[in-house]
């Protein structure tokens, strides 16, 4: 039987870490959900390309407003009641 988990995966315990690809698969197997089903946010670069080889999506988090409004587009609903401060940044990218 697989071992589940909620959310919280140390690095240490498992002998890998970000950016490789064994402990976005650690992840998600704890989760039970394939890649095609989770979004992966970081704001290092160089961590979204292992994530989004496995078949996640990636969001590249560089401002928090724009972050936030690249998801809503991704996952078709809203996160906030609206954005306040406007969205200027156009640091955050979406990859499918």
């Amino acid at each position: 039987m697989e071992e589940r988990f909620d959310a919280l995966v140390l690095s240490e315990e498992h002998g890998t870490r970000k950016p490789e690809p064994e402990i976005f698969q650690i992840v998600l197997d704890g989760l039970g959900l394939r890649a095609e089903e989770c979004v992966f946010v970081d704001d290092t670069e160089q961590y979204l390309l292992p994530a989004a080889g496995l078949g996640c999506a990636t969001v590249h988090a560089k401002e928090p407003a724009r972050t936030v409004a690249v998801l809503e587009d991704l996952l078709g609903i809203p996160l906030t009641d609206g954005d306040p401060y406007g969205v200027t940044s156009q640091g955050d990218t979406l990859t499918p």
